[in-house]
């Protein structure tokens, strides 16, 4: 997913009434989180996975020899122990491809443990990004770390004979992030019916008025869509609450704004104004949560 970050902006309701919304930054959604202080910018890391997974592309366009020597020395440092002799089983590796429009910083991620290696578990040093790929026709999710500059990959080369054994939370929490990300633009296009009639595009009560009017009963469907999360444990069904909780504040907000452009009513906009707040502390607490999911 993008970087996350969410501004507050302010909407006209009629003469004299204004209200806000917290929404996502310009390439954002509310799914994602706040931001955080990088060295590494959204677009030099896009820019450092391209060149990163083109070289790989190259390098296997030589042969094998030359893909291995590839992976060996773009694989995260200290990884494995011996990457070289986990490579001399296979003979080759695929051909995974970025998309590089889902790049998006990613603030706590952990190596995971489903493979052997030497930073399971483990937060690894520098920037690290989270992205889709695309490998063999099926689409998957990637981190890539930039340390000093460079761009490195996770690639699970040294997996073991017996497997560590799977961790039924860290596959519920997988799950269910999954499952978030895919509603993601849904819930992205919400946001943005709402603030192209608000704010800077604010043209009229009338069209403000119908757009709010369409908006709600997409808002209960999306609502639905967020009861069926597969939020199977505890912690997963705390999160999916705040989620929950931070929609149907939105749609709180909608139906009375709804009504208060009807009437013209100041309290009813005034109303509508404590339900965004609501909503939005909802949805802070909800985008924290889901960046320090352990996955």
């Amino acid at each position: 997913m993008r970087s996350w970050k969410s501004k507050v902006i302010g909407i006209t309701i009629a003469a004299g009434l204004t209200a806000s919304f917290a929404v996502p930054a310009q390439g954002s959604s509310v799914l994602q989180a706040q931001s955080h202080k990088t060295s590494t910018s959204v677009s030099s890391a896009k820019s450092l996975i391209r060149s990163l997974y083109y070289g790989y592309q190259q390098a296997a366009g030589k042969g094998w020899s030359a893909q291995k020597k590839y992976i060996v020395a773009h694989n995260y440092p200290g990884m494995y122990s011996n990457p070289s002799g986990c490579l001399a089983k296979y003979s080759s590796w695929g051909n995974p491809m970025p998309d590089l429009g889902t790049v998006a910083k990613e603030h706590g991620w952990k190596v995971p443990a489903d493979y052997l290696n030497k930073l399971a578990n483990k937060k690894p040093a520098g920037d690290t990004f989270v992205f889709q790929i695309d490998w063999d026709g099926k689409k998957y999710f990637n981190h890539a770390t930039v340390l000093k500059g460079k761009a490195y990959f996770f690639l699970p080369i040294c997996d073991s004979s017996k497997p560590v054994p799977a961790d039924p939370r860290l596959k519920a929490n997988r799950a269910y992030y999954a499952a978030a990300v895919a509603l993601e633009a849904e819930e992205s296009s919400l946001v943005s019916r709402y603030t192209s009639v608000s704010g800077v595009n604010y043209t009229s009560d009338l069209v403000m008025y119908n757009a709010v009017t369409a908006l709600i009963p997409d808002v209960q469907v999306f609502l639905d869509e967020l009861q069926n999360l597969p939020a199977t444990t505890s912690e997963l069904y705390e999160l999916n609450q705040t989620w929950i909780n931070g929609w149907t504040s939105y749609l709180s907000c909608f139906s009375t704004l709804k009504y208060a452009l009807q009437a013209q009513n100041g309290a009813q906009v005034a109303q509508a104004n404590q339900y965004l707040t609501q909503g939005s502390n909802y949805m802070v607490q909800f985008s924290a949560g889901l960046r320090s999911l352990d996955r």
